[in-house]
């Protein structure tokens, strides 16, 4: 079976990208190639428009960034990402979609972004879809 996958995703602080290296790892190693590049809803937007077909969106929750409090949780979030990365592995190469529906305060946000204006928009236009 030849697939290839790409994982688009935004890390700002590294803690996404070690998700999707983890992805990355889980996927070489069944021998499916799957380059890596970079954000969500306008990333999404992006790749319809290019013509991909996005079946995969689901979260990952990550340790804080900010909570110093936090040790334990932190670390059982990390412990188990090896797992649901299997799990979500399994679901993309079933096939599975898995989309999310933006809820009113996630729409909302979205609004208050696009307020921001050229600086996100600025950032968007690097995106890019790599294919090996």
């Amino acid at each position: 079976m030849d697939r290839r996958f790409t994982l688009a995703y935004f890390s700002g602080t590294g803690s996404t990208k070690a998700v999707c290296d983890c992805f990355e790892q889980q996927l070489v190693s069944m021998g499916i190639d799957c380059p890596n590049t970079a954000c969500r809803l306008y990333c999404k937007r992006i790749l319809t428009q290019k013509g991909y077909r996005v079946i995969y969106e689901q979260m990952i929750v990550m340790p804080s960034n900010i909570a110093v409090q936090a040790e334990r949780l932190n670390a059982a979030l990390i412990a188990v990402l090896p797992e649901k990365v299997k799990k979500i592995t399994d679901d993309i190469l079933s096939e599975r979609e898995r989309l999310t529906k933006p809820s009113p305060a996630a729409k909302l946000c979205a609004l208050i972004g696009k307020a921001g204006g050229g600086a996100f928009k600025s950032f968007t236009k690097y995106i890019e879809v790599a294919a090996v």
